[in-house]
């Protein structure tokens, strides 16, 4: 069994300054099978706004804030290499936030 936990600040982007959060990764193996986890908790964005989901660079869908301002995340796409950044655009294309593994 191999267990796997990693926990990370939000960093605040131009578009919402006044983000924050935390991001967890937890992977698991156990009889050779891989379970991924991922959980991403925001507060400080805009009500009701739609953002572009990146992960490594690379579109990884969309997500939006409730009208708090808050945000969970609980999923990213199947068959993702190693997760290194995550990152929330506007619909601007603004940087609302940032996680780095």
């Amino acid at each position: 069994v191999v267990n796997i936990t990693a926990t990370v600040q939000l960093i605040p982007g131009a578009a919402a300054p006044s983000a924050a959060g935390t991001a967890q990764l937890l992977s698991a193996t156990a009889k050779g099978k891989w379970k991924h986890q991922f959980i991403l908790t925001a507060s400080g964005l805009g009500a009701k706004s739609h953002f572009r989901v990146l992960v490594n660079d690379r579109k990884a869908g969309a997500t939006r804030s409730n009208k708090s301002g808050q945000l969970t995340m609980k999923k990213l796409p199947s068959r993702l290499p190693a997760v290194r950044s995550l990152l929330l655009l506007d619909k601007k294309g603004n940087e609302a936030a940032r996680v780095q593994f």
